[in-house]
């Protein structure tokens, strides 16, 4: 069987662990989830020796079956990930949704990136009925008479907690927001970095969200009245997301009507020609490091597959393209305690371009910011090195300078 498994945070615990509690029903059978790093951290391969699964991220957590051959990564960027799935006829499709309302609608409340078209391609379809999914009015539904078995759990849904930003991603956050202005509309992944520039920007008014996931923070910009979304150039005054992944906070919000907030599918999120009418985007991402010649790494570290392609090069590319679009990759200039540059000669063997030169547009660190697009070969190396910790600065010239010798 090939059976889909719903991604987020409401991943159907309840139904995975009783596949965990009868391994052999999992025998045969190759797994589809689009992968959450950080949040499912469950490896569907491990449910039987004789498993698969099929992924488009590559965290830790899949590593031991990964490296057992178990695992297949499909490296798509996000747009054509959903197209992979609703592609696919599946033998089953695993999920959590709220209770049905009085209309026999059942919510998916916090994730609407693939879910919904997977279902359509699903011969079977198993729903956990779980009153912790809220039911937004935002949020897509499922007729309940298109469910054909189910079970009720009263399962928490996965959170990821961000820790307090410190002083050096502080200044990356102050950095970042000096290119984002009032009334723009903003697009921002998950985690401390993000968290610390959404902060930053808690000072402007009337931003938009069009995002593919959104978290506690951004949250914390709509109850303040930051983001409006007043100015949008389409869904003016919604959010726009395909999932929401954070902590008790972002759910209660959910579960009190979400105000402003729209989940929409991955073709919508990330869709070229929706993304193209967007103005004055700010497509805002991390990568883990990029070297001289503008090129991005965001997944991979020492050779060690991380993470995914996901959707960062969709963004990246829209906001570079759109009407009055930005896009800007952020970044701490070192990591291991300082012990390392981020901002390298060369991208090292092994280390995947997610984001080509190319697509090179800004780039910051918290030592400041570097408008890359019109830039030569030469002059961007030397743009970035001034990114750099002061202690790697040095070095990193002398290396650019032969790295251009061999051009």
């Amino acid at each position: 069987m090939t059976v889909y498994v719903q991604p987020g945070a409401s991943e159907p615990t309840a139904l995975l662990d009783a596949i965990a509690a009868a391994p052999d029903c999992a025998a045969g059978v190759s797994f589809v989830q689009p992968t959450i790093p950080g949040v499912n951290r469950r490896d569907l391969a491990a449910l039987h020796p004789e498993a698969r699964q099929v992924t488009f991220f590559l965290p830790r957590d899949l590593a031991e079956s990964h490296a057992a051959g178990r695992i297949d990564l499909l490296p798509l960027h996000y747009f054509d990930a959903h197209a992979w799935v609703a592609a696919r006829r599946f033998d089953l499709a695993l999920i959590r949704v709220a209770p049905p309302d009085a209309n026999g609608k059942c919510s998916l409340g916090v994730e609407a990136a693939f879910t919904p078209d997977a279902v359509l391609r699903s011969a079977k379809v198993i729903a956990a009925l779980d009153p912790n999914v809220p039911a937004p009015p935002g949020a897509p539904v499922i007729d309940i008479a298109d469910i054909d078995f189910t079970i009720e759990t009263d399962d928490p849904l996965l959170e990821m907690a961000t820790a307090e930003p410190d002083e050096t991603l502080r200044a990356l956050g102050a950095n970042v927001a000096e290119l984002v202005g009032d009334g723009d509309t903003i697009e921002m992944g998950i985690g401390t970095a993000p968290a610390a520039i959404l902060a930053a920007l808690s000072k402007h008014s009337d931003l938009g969200i069009h995002t593919g996931l959104l978290s506690d923070s951004a949250i914390g910009l709509i109850e303040s009245g930051v983001a409006t979304g007043a100015r949008k150039s389409i869904d003016r005054g919604r959010a726009v997301t395909g999932l929401t992944i954070g902590t008790g906070r972002l759910y209660r919000y959910l579960a009190a009507g979400g105000e402003g907030i729209d989940l929409r599918p991955v073709s919508y999120t990330h869709g070229p020609e929706v993304l193209g009418r967007i103005e004055n985007f700010r497509a805002i991402n991390t990568v883990i490091e990029i070297d001289l010649f503008a090129q991005g790494n965001g997944e991979t570290i020492r050779g060690k597959q991380v993470s995914g392609t996901g959707g960062l090069a969709d963004f990246v590319r829209a906001a570079r393209r759109g009407p009055g679009g930005r896009s800007i990759l952020a970044l701490t200039s070192t990591a291991a305690k300082g012990k390392a540059s981020c901002i390298v000669p060369r991208l090292a063997e092994g280390a995947m371009a997610t984001v080509s030169r190319a697509d090179a547009d800004y780039v910051v660190t918290e030592h400041g910011i570097a408008h890359l697009r019109a830039l030569p070969v030469r002059q961007r190396g030397d743009a970035l090195i001034e990114l750099a910790a002061p202690a790697f600065r040095d070095g990193l010239r002398e290396a650019w300078h032969e790295v251009l010798k061999g051009l």
